[in-house]
């Protein structure tokens, strides 16, 4: 289990995160190629990253729209 600790890592996956949340508005890209392009090596650190910053997954962000 990973844990954030380490402020310098934070940050970079707080960046990471935000970059990805711009990608994640294009429905027509998968979400493991923007988890590679934002620099995780898989899509199970991405997930769980992503979350631990914006409390939801990267497939929920990305399905915010159609809830509403």
């Amino acid at each position: 289990h990973t844990r954030l600790t380490d402020v310098t890592e934070f940050r970079r996956v707080l960046f990471r995160s935000r970059d990805a949340m711009k990608k994640l508005d294009n429905k027509d890209v998968k979400i493991i190629d923007i988890a590679l392009s934002v620099g995780f090596e898989s899509l199970s650190t991405f997930n769980r990253a992503f979350k631990q910053v914006t409390g939801i997954t990267p497939s929920s962000y990305r399905s915010r729209d159609q809830e509403a």
